[in-house]
């Protein structure tokens, strides 16, 4: 700031006056005479390139010397634009809108025009960590300043929680390795409504007890599983094909075959069943045959041909009993494909 006594010209007019101005240099555009301070304390306009007052509009520039608000400030290159420091105990600032009700707006923020920009950033008050950040493409990050989504929130501990009271309340927390916790307040329950289908994808297991011992997996809880009986319960069975056909009501995915007989067969060698898709060209399914030596009565097989493994709809499957034991064959047949519906 420099105070001075100087010749003042205005136009062709030169007087002693005093002149104030905010550096040594004093020159035309950085300088105020006593009277236009005067001025703009008791009612009339002045502009400077720097610094102006328009009394009849209210309006107060720093930076500009055509303000278009109450208050509008621009900064220089390199400089936040207003800077306001505290004191303890104390609001920095507060922005209170009208109170009249459809018509109380609050403040109106724009910056940020891609992921690189910021939009608004809250800090903790030593600069030290960032709490909340709009970045410039709109993602909103809460504990963190490259929010990756619309919303990302960071935290090692519950990052989320929706309260209906103190005691009534749901938190997610995820944790490393990104498993992920969904708890409820008090004894709630946690209900899904959906209007189409509701898929889970999940490794090995989606449900397990809270020591993390598996439950049951997706194809356990949808398992369901075709009988098919191919002989009576006590005519012994002879080497035949096409014991049993069935068509397959909808696709079908399978994960064993189980074959079984009411009476076991007798004397050398076995019997053998094997399962054939009559649709896709009389393809075994089954690559290791369902056998029944002497004395045995079950039999099954989770090996099978590729790409038989799963079952369109439509098709034909016959069980074929391939040989047959030295001196029986055995009876009551019964071959069972267990797996789930194909979706």
């Amino acid at each position: 700031m420099a105070l001075k006594f100087s010749g003042f010209t205005t136009g062709a007019t030169t007087a002693n006056t005093l002149v104030v101005g905010y550096d040594s240099a004093l020159s035309t555009n950085n300088q105020y005479t006593l009277a236009e301070v005067g001025e703009g304390m008791f009612g009339t306009d002045f502009s400077k390139t720097n610094f102006s007052w328009e009394y009849s509009n209210t309006r107060l520039g720093i930076g500009t010397a055509s303000p278009s608000a109450a208050l509008q400030v621009n900064s220089n290159a390199g400089e936040e634009g207003l800077v306001v420091n505290g004191s303890q105990n104390q609001y920095v600032s507060s922005f209170r809108s009208d109170t009249t009700t459809g018509q109380a707006w609050g403040p109106y923020i724009r910056g940020g025009s891609n992921s690189s920009d910021a939009g608004l950033i809250v800090d903790k008050a030593d600069g030290t960590t960032t709490y909340f950040k709009v970045r410039g493409d709109g993602n909103v990050g809460i504990g963190v300043t490259d929010p990756d989504s619309f919303l990302e929130v960071f935290g090692t501990t519950t990052q989320q929680k929706w309260s209906y009271d103190a005691d009534s309340f749901v938190t997610m927390t995820v944790a490393d390795s990104s498993n992920t916790t969904i708890e409820t307040g008090e004894t709630g329950s946690l209900e899904m409504k959906v209007g189409g289908n509701l898929r889970l994808s999940a490794g090995a297991h989606i449900f397990q007890n809270a020591a993390g011992i598996p439950l049951a997996d997706l194809e356990t809880i949808t398992s369901q599983c075709f009988m098919m009986a191919a002989s009576d319960e006590t005519t012994d069975i002879t080497a035949t094909a096409d014991k049993v056909r069935i068509q397959m009501p909808y696709a079908f995915t399978l994960k064993e075959i189980k074959a079984s007989l009411t009476t076991a067969p007798t004397g050398s060698g076995a019997t053998t069943v094997n399962v054939y898709n009559v649709t896709d060209g009389d393809t075994v399914i089954n690559t290791a045959a369902l056998s029944f030596a002497a004395a045995a009565i079950s039999a099954n097989s989770t090996s099978f041909t590729a790409g038989q493994e799963t079952i369109a709809e439509d098709d034909v499957i016959a069980v074929d009993v391939a040989a047959v034991a030295g001196t029986t064959g055995g009876a009551g047949l019964k071959v069972t494909l267990i797996g789930y519906q194909t979706v």
